[in-house]
């Protein structure tokens, strides 16, 4: 039967077919299996794998060794096992068993030079020996042998087992980047930056120790161990520069921390924990001018979209340190149009802002209608500022954003800007806004306050359900009103006493009548009393008034007595309808915002 699984290895839906035949109570919803990670037949090893499968979508075959372990034997599989050939099939990279032991520099290195060398990989430089002691040799090689300031170099370092037994050394990968020296006849020194590194892996100690396991190399007579670093080779003073380098490598072990390793093992190790200080040879190697690598060296990579290693053609066009280097003006759709890649918001895209049921410009959206409203030059760190409309198109805006939204939404708006024939509720010009009672108690920031930026899923650009259409008003004024509860107290003003009295409850709860018929929430005090009171004799309110009444006097407060009266025709009878301002309350909730 073993047999058939490996068989079927190509086509993970066999698995699924043995279940439902041989396993149906399986497939039941809320069942469990009762075996968790350690199968003891091959019945209940098939089950894990395929809730595997199942589960996490493998979109591989899934192949299920036998109970024995054939497989495993045979291929002595590893999480990574990585080997790179070049062109005549000869391995120029071989990675050890396990994540631990893959390096991407090392790959990357690699790969480079087998681009560079037309399929091949050159033999490494001639290594540098030292003398050597107590059994151990050291040597170091250094590539590229003419190497820049700021160029990607690596340092080859080879231990080697000169005894007739085998040696236990102690030895970490950063011991190579630590002990090798860089300097000058000046004392100046060169340090590498170290990317990455790579090391041999000989055969080690087993203690239970997991530092020290990492540490200990078993190395047999004749054999080396090899470490290659690599990283970028940069200055450690400021005066160091171009010029002739000596570099050498040492390695010392001194016998008392050999003895605490050795005691950490309890049953001690098989071979002689190597003690002593080993010095490869020195050799020169000639440095050269440094690398300018482009606009990071000089901007650094402090602002969002250099840490996110962002070309900068991606927004720039022209040459690197002339006039004609600006901004593009066509990026804004390649970093913004899907969430969560490059772009911190969704603006464009089928999910984005501009695509909700209201939005702030219709039709296609291009990079040009962006900048419409933002400066592009000052966009780093993720933020994006607003332009100065009185400006070439390159200025940020220094006031606030409320009178930012007033520069277009007023009574003389740019030339550029152009709104719809047919506007909706009172209208694009809001300039009257800035003296409202709104505008007062919201501040600089009032129109975010109540509206989005580009797009929103109720009309107007509103952060909530407000009910504008009188055909669409019902009873449920906790729905229909949603944007005014984000400040307004729902309970005080439909329910309790408040400078209105029961009435509103009657309006809005009994009657249907929207917000919007009496009150207008951009109008200022001055054409109404606090509460935005706003009666317009015109087709949109349907108002008329009775007597000689008009907008300005259709609604009286009287202060004396406490009261006020709405003289419209709405009531049918051509009478005012008074009420008593005598359990005047607040009505707005101070908890929403503090």
């Amino acid at each position: 039967m073993e047999d058939l699984y490996v068989s079927y290895k190509d086509q993970v839906e066999f698995f699924i077919v043995y279940i439902r035949e041989a396993h149906p109570e399986m497939l039941e919803e809320g069942h469990e299996t009762g075996v968790v990670g350690r199968p003891q037949d091959i019945d209940e090893r098939v089950i894990l794998a395929t809730k595997c499968a199942t589960e996490f979508k493998f979109t591989i075959p899934t192949l299920i060794d036998g109970m024995e372990g054939k497989v495993n034997d045979d291929y002595k599989a590893a999480p990574v096992r990585v080997a790179m050939t070049d062109l005549d099939g000869k391995i120029v990279y071989y990675a050890g068993r396990g994540p631990r032991d893959f390096r991407l520099s090392a790959v990357e290195h690699i790969l480079k030079q087998l681009v560079a060398n037309k399929g091949y990989v050159p033999a490494p430089p001639e290594a540098q020996w030292g003398k050597a002691v107590n059994g151990l040799r050291c040597g170091i090689s250094f590539e590229p042998p003419n190497p820049r300031i700021g160029e990607d170099v690596v340092a080859h370092v080879q231990l080697k087992n000169t005894a007739d037994t085998t040696l236990g050394l102690l030895f970490a990968d950063e011991n190579v980047q630590q002990n090798l020296i860089l300097m000058d006849s000046g004392k100046n020194r060169l340090s590498i930056r170290l990317t990455g590194s790579e090391s041999s892996r000989s055969q080690r100690s087993t203690e239970n120790k997991r530092r020290r396991r990492r540490q200990v190399h078993a190395i047999k007579p004749g054999d080396s161990l090899f470490c290659a670093v690599y990283g970028t080779l940069e200055t450690a003073c400021k005066s160091a520069g171009p010029g002739d380098y000596q570099y050498q490598f040492s390695m010392a072990v001194d016998p008392n921390t050999a003895a605490q390793v050795e005691e950490e093992k309890e049953d001690g190790y098989d071979f002689l924990l190597w003690t002593g200080q080993a010095n490869s040879g020195a050799a020169i190697v000639k440095v050269g001018k440094p690398i300018s690598r482009g606009c990071v060296d000089c901007h650094g990579k402090k602002d969002y979209h250099h840490q996110k290693s962002h070309g900068c053609e991606d927004c720039h066009v022209g040459q690197v340190g002339e006039d004609d280097f600006a901004t593009r003006k066509e990026t804004c759709s390649q970093c913004h149009p899907r969430s969560g890649k490059q772009g911190r918001r969704q603006i464009l895209g089928r999910e984005g802002e501009f695509n909700q049921n209201s939005r702030h410009i219709y039709g296609r959206i291009e990079s040009a209608d962006c900048l419409s409203c933002h400066d592009a030059g000052a966009h780093k760190n993720g933020v994006v500022s607003l332009i100065d409309p009185s400006g070439d198109g390159t200025g940020s805006w220094q006031g606030n954003a409320r009178d930012f939204c007033l520069t277009c939404h007023s009574q003389e708006p740019p030339v550029s800007v152009s709104f719809p024939l047919e506007p909706k509720g009172s209208g694009h010009d809001k300039s009257c806004f800035v003296h409202s009672t709104h505008a007062k108690w919201l501040g600089d920031a009032s129109c975010a306050h109540c509206h989005f930026s580009h797009g929103a899923s109720d009309h107007a650009l509103l952060r909530g359900r407000y009910v504008m259409d009188t055909k669409q008003a019902t009873d449920a004024a906790d729905v229909n009103y949603g944007l005014c509860w984000m400040c307004h107290n729902q309970e005080r003003i439909l329910t309790k006493a408040n400078a209105f009295g029961h009435l509103h409850n009657i309006h809005v709860q009994d009657k249907g009548i929207v917000c919007v018929t009496c009150h207008d929430v951009h109008g200022p005090t001055d054409q109404g009393e606090a509460g935005l009171i706003k009666l317009q004799a015109n087709t949109q309110s349907g108002f008329l008034f009775t007597g000689n009444r008009n907008e300005s006097s259709g609604y009286e407060i009287d202060n004396e007595r406490n009261q006020g009266s709405c003289y419209v025709t709405c009531h049918r009878d051509n009478r005012p309808r008074s009420y008593t301002r005598a359990h005047k309350q607040h009505t707005v909730t101070c908890l929403n915002c503090h």
